[in-house]
């Protein structure tokens, strides 16, 4: 519980940080990534649509069996519709995961920042590492991102249950604020060169810190765009403090 109020008080510190830094332009790269990121996968989306559509209207059972249709074509335009519409609902409900992946670069650049601004210490650029680094923070979030849907998927079921399912639903509010509150901290055990499995032990035992911080990330992707583009860097620098902090309570800097 010490951890989690950690986490909990360290955004209260990040936005202090972040005015006493001048940081705000973080707010804006996290923005304009959001962009890019949200239109080039939209762009995606429409051609995977259009190639899937021209694939089954070419298929020969659903031209003999559809014949029909073409006495209405406003109908094929109606089911078109449908099926673009319920993609579209799909690709923005799991998008935040692929964004938080894609994005990693950014939050890890951010991360440094602020542990620079905060300690003072300077970080060697290296092309290699930074490679290295993407590369491992991608492999993280990909498997934290199917883990999680994995739990999220089976306590949503769980939740359904009358009576204890509060109980599950309260579980998956958890659980998912630990895997936001996981990747905003790795990004700091990424910086101290922790390999993936001594990160997930490190996170692990302070798991308290890991909800606290993605606790706040948790409810505010509830609001679209804005939840993103000022929380997640928020949440990210939130999640540095607090690192930096409990590795000064115990005597490692």
């Amino acid at each position: 519980m010490k951890e989690f109020r950690l986490g909990l008080q360290s955004y209260y510190k990040a936005w202090t940080f972040v005015k006493a830094h001048q940081l705000r332009s973080v707010f804006w790269w996290s923005a304009a990534g959001y962009l890019i990121i949200l239109l080039f996968s939209l762009w995606g989306v429409w051609q995977i649509n259009q190639q899937a559509i021209e694939w089954v209207a070419s298929l020969s059972w659903v031209q003999s069996t559809f014949s029909w249709a073409s006495k209405w074509p406003w109908l094929s335009q109606i089911l078109r519709f449908l099926f673009f519409l319920s993609t579209g609902i799909l690709f923005l409900s799991i998008f935040k995961y692929i964004y938080l992946t894609l994005a990693s670069p950014l939050y890890a650049y951010i991360s440094e920042r602020t542990a620079s601004s905060y300690s003072g210490q300077t970080f060697a650029f290296s092309l290699a590492q930074f490679l290295s680094d993407i590369l491992r923070g991608m492999r993280l979030s990909l498997i934290n991102l199917f883990r999680q849907t994995f739990f999220s998927v089976l306590f949503f079921f769980l939740s359904l249950i009358p009576v204890v399912g509060v109980f599950f639903s309260l579980i998956l509010i958890l659980l998912d604020s630990y895997y936001y509150g996981f990747s905003m901290l790795d990004y700091n055990c990424e910086r101290d060169r922790f390999s993936v499995s001594t990160a997930r032990t490190f996170i692990r035992q302070h798991r308290g810190l890991a909800i606290g911080n993605g606790l706040p990330f948790y409810f505010s992707i509830m609001i679209p765009v804005l939840g993103v583009c000022i929380m997640a860097p928020l949440s990210c620098i939130a999640a540095t403090l607090s690192y930096e902090q409990l590795k000064a309570s115990h005597g490692k800097r």
